[in-house]
């Protein structure tokens, strides 16, 4: 799932899956991965560019390289499972928590 031109919100408590990205927000927004939601990707579970991102996982958000990307700040409430094969959360630009 991509969101593209405007900053996207994105709730889920079911599963969304990529070839590459689980969700693609490219002009920042906001997640929420309810418990039992699952957010899967090939390269990124949860990529958002551009702009500062807001997660909040419950569930489940996995990848084959970062499980969250925030490209420009941001932050990352976790009370579930994030996880990747190289970085679980990366968070880059500008301030994160």
């Amino acid at each position: 799932m991509a969101i593209n031109g405007a900053p996207g919100v994105v709730t889920n408590a079911g599963y969304i899956g990529g070839g590459n990205y689980g969700v693609a927000l490219n002009d920042g927004g906001a997640i929420t991965n309810n418990a039992g939601g699952t957010i899967g990707g090939g390269g990124y579970g949860v990529y958002v560019g551009n702009a500062a991102g807001t997660i909040v996982n419950a569930g489940s958000i996995g990848s084959g390289y970062e499980g969250v990307a925030l490209g420009y700040g941001g932050s990352v409430e976790n009370s579930g499972m994030i996880s990747g094969t190289v970085r679980g959360v990366s968070i880059a630009g500008q301030a994160g928590t």
